[in-house]
């Protein structure tokens, strides 16, 4: 069987995987059952803000075109970056002028820095780190170095964490290790902050689909 049948049996695989994943999850999107105040906000006015589009205005796509649910991720981000108050923002990998804008319209003194991999040695020693790790970037070493060595104020995304058992494996490493606080799994990525509270805890949440055409 050829290298394109496969892909194309993997993606097949994965939407039907999401789409009952997301029946499952069906509520978590309101912040039902989190008791923590700090993880409640996030899930009710980050990743499903009553009105998403108030980080950035919207924004066509500035390179190669994306997906509907890429933008829909985008504009996650910006949200993530405006609420947080990014200090930076890291782009690992393939460079994205669209995600580029998004964080630039979201929260303007924001440094955005096109990384590779390879460069994730040198970290801002003050305020919040917001990095995107793209599927095609996940592994095992890079994760082990980013634990070890990113800051406390970080917040890590790793994007299609079920596409792959290895990025899965990666995701839930990350979520184990001491260095790291609470995370969020919403399928088409995974949030996880360095910062600790008193106690950790993972929650598998849904972000609602936004018509962004």
């Amino acid at each position: 069987m050829g290298f394109n049948m496969m892909q194309h049996i993997r993606q097949i695989s994965h939407a039907w995987k999401r789409y009952f994943v997301r029946l499952r999850r069906i509520g978590s999107g309101k912040g039902f059952g989190i008791q923590s105040p700090s993880a409640f906000r996030f899930v009710t006015e980050v990743v499903n803000a009553p009105h998403p589009a108030d980080a950035c205005p919207p924004i066509r796509d500035c390179d190669k075109p994306v997906s509907s649910r890429q933008r829909n991720l985008f504009l996650l981000y910006a949200r993530m970056t405006k609420d947080s108050r990014a200090a930076e923002v890291w782009n690992v990998g393939e460079p994205s002028d669209t995600f580029r804008h998004y964080v630039a319209a979201a929260c303007t003194p924001t440094l955005y820095r096109q990384i590779e991999a390879k460069a994730c040695t040198v970290f801002p020693t003050d305020g919040t780190l917001l990095i995107r790790l793209p599927h095609a970037c996940i592994d095992q070493q890079l994760c082990q170095q980013l634990v070890e060595a990113a800051p406390a104020r970080t917040v890590l995304v790793l994007e299609d964490i079920y596409l792959t058992p290895q990025a899965l494996q990666c995701w839930q490493w990350i979520t184990q290790q001491p260095q790291t606080g609470d995370s969020f799994d919403l399928f088409d990525c995974g949030i996880v902050f360095f910062q600790k509270n008193l106690f950790k805890n993972h929650y598998r949440v849904n972000i609602k689909k936004q018509n962004l055409s």
